[in-house]
């Protein structure tokens, strides 16, 4: 894969440009030593544990069907939330008040499978509770998700049939595919914009589209449009926007 470079969705061009050096003093003390280790889930099959923060109160990760909070200085658990299925995927992004989201699946399930990432949550990691969980309908059926991120107070989802977003406090949905979509949200990039990677047309005939969006209502500020050949594009970094692509073909 290929990696491109955007900023304000617009290609960089031009080889101007000034550095300068970084003045970063040592620490006095440079050593480190560690405080804690959390045991390895004990599984009979391969299972996803991604989501690991930090805050001021707590060390938070996810477990077998659940998330915990630990004491950053003793390492002994503070609190536990239970899920019913596995975790999926998690947000490295968090509110200021240190709210973030994850996706998992709705029950636990049969060895060597997957019950579906239809299930949307977001999580106090300074209270230790889960504050709503939800899903989205499409064709009478929940959607499966594989990213989520957080960007100002919203939850954004995204997958292969398109991408919703809620309130991170309330649940509220923001916005949420329609079936006649001619472009749909694949993925998103968070933190301080929100990026979506859309991906229009057919497969074999597919344009995509890197776009910064509003993250309270959805609408384009900004688009990038990719050359036509590069059917795989991820949000690596949102603020400079960086997008990793994967390009099948040469460009015309």
């Amino acid at each position: 894969p290929s990696a491109q470079l955007l900023h304000d969705s617009l290609p960089v061009t031009g080889s101007g440009g000034s550095s300068s050096k970084g003045e970063e003093k040592v620490p006095a003390n440079t050593g480190a030593e560690m405080k804690f280790q959390i045991p390895q889930p004990k599984v009979a099959d391969s299972t996803v544990v991604s989501g690991s923060w930090l805050t001021d109160k707590a060390y938070v990760k996810s477990g077998v069907a659940e998330i915990n909070g630990y004491d950053p200085d003793k390492g002994t658990r503070l609190w536990t939330i239970k899920l019913p299925g596995p975790v999926c995927e998690a947000s490295t992004r968090t509110t200021d008040d240190n709210r973030t989201a994850v996706l998992f699946q709705p029950r636990m399930p049969p060895k060597n499978s997957s019950a579906g990432c239809t299930q949307v949550a977001a999580i106090d990691l300074a209270a230790g509770r889960k504050l709503w969980t939800k899903t989205v309908d499409y064709g009478g059926q929940p959607m499966n998700f594989s990213n989520v991120t957080v960007s100002a107070d919203t939850v954004a989802v995204g997958g292969l049939t398109g991408g919703a977003a809620f309130d991170v406090a309330t649940g509220k949905a923001l916005w949420a595919p329609k079936e006649d979509d001619s472009c749909r949200d694949a993925g998103y990039g968070g933190g301080e914009k929100l990026v979506a990677a859309l991906k229009c047309g057919a497969y074999g005939r597919r344009q995509l589209h890197i776009q910064t969006s509003d993250p309270r209502a959805g609408q384009a500020i900004l688009w990038y449009k990719l050359v036509a050949c590069v059917e795989y594009a991820a949000v690596v970094a949102t603020n400079p926007l960086a997008v990793a692509a994967a390009a099948g073909c040469a460009p015309a």
